[in-house]
Formats: structure tokens, C-alpha cells, sequence
């Protein structure tokens, strides 16, 4: 009996149709939404109003890097490839994810998560450390068992001020970070080049001192003066 009762409601109902569309297209955004935006970012947006104006936050900032990829990436089948770099991404969200920071945007073989732009802990740049530590950990132990030993990975951190939120026009638009810090993280990533955690000072200062070591002053580029680095153990 409901089936024919449907069967007349769409036919002669031609509202009815539009409806059923409409709700079959939400359901189908609410559900691939998420994959393709942050699923934090999704329930942000969903509690405040969609500007580009941006709010400064202190944040912290993690880079990552996989280097020798490019060379990788050449020796072995574009599926192949892709393949691997699913497998660090995978990684990367996990951990991210768990430490309650929100995954920026895949660049290529590399990553950018922000950690205390939505999760307000205080310590939002322990969970990011702990997090790259948990990233790097998979990592190897993916390229052991991939027996790609010539495969490496950077990670950069760096702590500060930066504007966060929706940037974009009428168009398009992206939740994100800008600033020194951001361009600071990504710099102090380029220093690490093998299996390696290096953060700024602002980060080591929050960290116990057994947990670091100093690895000297760096030039980095478009930065003013030598930045001391140091390296998370």
C-alpha cells in the first residue's frame, strides 16, 4: 500500500519529486563532505557565520615532507606511487585526527596540519609534537616493511600568532592559517632532512629538556636573522 501511495505522490505530485532530489542531495553532501574539508572545519563553519575576515590565534604549525619522493616516484609505477602516498597521508590525518589538530592541505608528498585553531587545550603544542612523533614512527616503520630505506622524512614545527579561518572570494574559499608562524614552520621543515623533528624555540620552551636537543642556528630563507633550531628525540 505505500508503495503505491509513493508511486501517486511522485506522479502526480511534482513537488514531491524536488523534494525527494533535494534530500537525496544533502544526504549525499553530508556523507563525501566531510572527506574532502576537515570534518572540524566542517562543524566550525556549521556553528559560525561564513566570512574571510580570519581572527589571530596563537596555533601551532607542523610541516611534513617525504623526501627522496620525488626520485621514488620516478622508479616505480604512477600507482605504485599514488599508493604510497595514500599510505602517508593516511598516516598524517591519523594522527592529526587523534591529537585533535585539523589537517590544512596535502602538498604533493608533503602535509600541513594546524594544532589550537579549533581544539582550545592548552596543550595543543604537545599534541602536535606527540603527533609528529606518532607520524614519524608510522613512517618508518612503512618504509621498513616497504623496503624503501632510501625514502626520508621532514618535519617542521613552529609555535606564534597567525590569522586564522575562511579565506578566499565569492567563489571559492579555504579554511586556513597565514602568517610568519606558517611560513616559519615550513621553513624549519626544509632543516630536517632524515627522519627528523625540529621545532623553534617557542616550542622547545614548552617541552621538557630532556625531550629536545639543540641543533644550532639556521639561515632560512626570507627570514632576517639565524633561527636557533632544535630537534625533538
Amino acid at each position: 500500500m505505500q508503495l503505491i501511495k509513493d508511486w501517486v505522490i511522485s506522479k502526480y505530485v511534482p513537488e514531491y519529486n524536488q523534494a525527494l532530489q533535494r534530500a537525496q542531495e544533502l544526504e549525499y553532501y553530508a556523507q563525501f563532505f566531510p572527506k574532502f574539508v576537515d570534518p572540524q572545519v566542517v562543524q566550525y563553519q556549521q556553528q559560525n557565520e561564513l566570512t574571510t575576515d580570519g581572527k589571530v590565534k596563537d596555533i601551532c604549525v607542523m610541516f611534513t615532507d617525504v623526501r627522496g619522493f620525488t626520485r621514488f616516484s620516478q622508479e616505480v609505477s604512477l600507482p605504485a606511487a599514488n599508493s604510497f602516498l595514500n599510505n602517508f597521508y593516511d598516516i598524517v590525518v591519523h594522527h592529526t585526527h587523534r591529537y585533535g589538530g585539523v589537517v590544512d592541505k596535502f602538498l604533493g608528498d608533503g602535509t600541513m596540519s594546524i594544532f589550537g585553531a579549533l581544539d582550545r587545550s592548552r596543550n595543543y603544542v604537545r599534541k602536535c609534537v606527540a603527533a609528529a612523533q606518532d607520524i614519524l614512527k608510522d613512517f618508518k616503520d612503512m618504509t621498513m616493511q616497504k623496503a624503501e630505506p632510501s625514502l626520508f622524512l621532514g618535519v617542521g614545527i613552529a609555535q606564534g600568532p597567525a590569522m586564522v579561518g575562511t579565506f578566499g572570494n565569492g567563489e571559492f574559499i579555504n579554511f586556513t592559517a597565514i602568517g610568519h608562524t606558517v611560513n616559519l614552520a615550513a621553513r624549519v621543515q626544509g632543516c630536517a632532512k632524515n627522519n627528523n623533528i625540529f621545532v623553534t624555540k617557542e616550542v622547545s620552551q614548552l617541552l621538557d629538556p630532556d625531550e629536545y636537543e639543540s641543533r644550532g642556528r639556521f639561515e632560512l630563507k626570507n627570514v632576517n636573522k639565524k633561527v636557533p633550531l632544535y630537534e625533538v628525540v
